[in-house]
């Protein structure tokens, strides 16, 4: 069993990868066994664009909720360092295979195929 697993949560505005987007994140690190949560991350994201009453009824996220949060871009890097750092603390992962793509191109590492 693993020491601790990495659980993510979204809400979106819809179901097309296309055309809808993020209106929640959430991460935990959590202790399989015990259930304690070592560390955990939450944003309510602005999706620039209406949330449909749809989804709204779905999950409760309102225009209004998310009218002055930030955007997936704004805190993209942080969810990626917050993934990045719960992964490396517990993991076999090369630290190479843990360099985002751009970075390792730039560095001259070999991408994986």
């Amino acid at each position: 069993m693993p020491k601790r697993v990495l659980v993510l949560d979204t809400e979106t505005t819809g179901f097309s990868p296309e055309h809808d987007r993020i209106v929640e994140f959430a991460a935990a690190e959590v202790q399989p066994r015990t259930g304690v949560v070592r560390s955990d991350l939450h944003r309510l994201i602005n999706p620039c664009r209406s949330i449909p009453s749809t989804a709204v009824r779905v999950h409760g996220i309102t225009n209004d909720k998310v009218a002055n949060q930030p955007t997936f871009r704004e805190i993209a890097d942080e969810i990626a360092a917050f993934a990045r750092l719960s992964i490396e603390k517990h993991s076999e992962i090369a630290p190479a295979a843990m360099k985002p793509r751009s970075t390792r191109a730039k560095s001259g590492e070999k991408e994986n195929a």
